[in-house]
């Protein structure tokens, strides 16, 4: 590539180590700023492009970020996919998946003790769990991005509730499959063992139709356990 050259005010043309050397030249002030405005002054245009160069890789890193955006959105299960299936460990130190709960509606809500909401929130699912029954319906509240003492505070203040509380470690193990950035954050699974319906960042004004949701779910039948095989 030829360097770029730079019009003097003789007409002469310059390369940009000649023009370096003359702004170098003590008849001119050593700034780094009398430099760039210097070079400008004598390529215009050159400046200008150097300009729209970076104008156009500012645009490129936007467009890659915007890219990564979606493809985290993307990734996120949503309406008709098979969930992550593990959801930590019960009061009593047990693991607990998805694929154990299969055949009752499934409320898995990703809560903390410093959400406001959620903490209203959890008995309300608690009084709707002892309403429906545990052999057609299962709570899961999953203490994510909260401090340990916290959450076991919570939940022995809870013991009574008909939930089950399990506690989301540093590392996001049950978070970041199910694409977890804030809460509230609620996925609703049918008894088909897939996702129906996934809330973030709702409020109270959204509770009455995810419990009519839940209703209608739980008027689906159970899916047939498959038949075993002839000996």
């Amino acid at each position: 590539m030829s360097p770029i050259k730079h019009v003097s005010r003789q007409g002469s043309v310059l390369n940009r180590h000649e023009v370096a050397d003359m702004l170098a030249s003590p008849e001119r002030p050593r700034t780094v700023s009398h430099r760039f405005m210097s070079a400008a002054c004598l390529d215009p245009l050159s400046w200008l492009q150097g300009g729209i160069l970076m104008k156009r890789i500012v645009q490129l890193a936007l467009a890659m970020l915007a890219l990564t955006l979606v493809t985290v959105c993307q990734a996120r299960p949503g309406p008709g996919d098979v969930p992550p299936d593990y959801l930590g460990r019960d009061r009593h130190g047990d693991d607990l998946h998805v694929s154990d709960l299969r055949g009752k509606v499934v409320i898995v809500t990703f809560w903390a003790t410093w959400c406001g909401y959620c903490m209203k929130e959890l008995p309300v699912l608690a009084a709707l769990q002892k309403m429906k029954g545990s052999n057609d319906l299962a709570v899961v509240g999953v203490s994510h991005n909260d401090d340990l003492e916290a959450f076991k505070k919570a939940r022995h203040n809870w013991r009574s509730l008909d939930v089950i509380l399990t506690y989301d470690a540093k590392d996001q193990r049950i978070a970041k499959p199910y694409g977890v950035n804030t809460i509230p954050h609620m996925v609703i699974i049918g008894r088909d063992g897939r996702i129906d319906d996934v809330y973030v960042g709702y409020d109270e004004s959204m509770l009455d139709q995810i419990l009519a949701e839940v209703d209608e779910l739980l008027k689906q039948p159970a899916p047939q356990a498959p038949a075993a095989a002839a000996p």
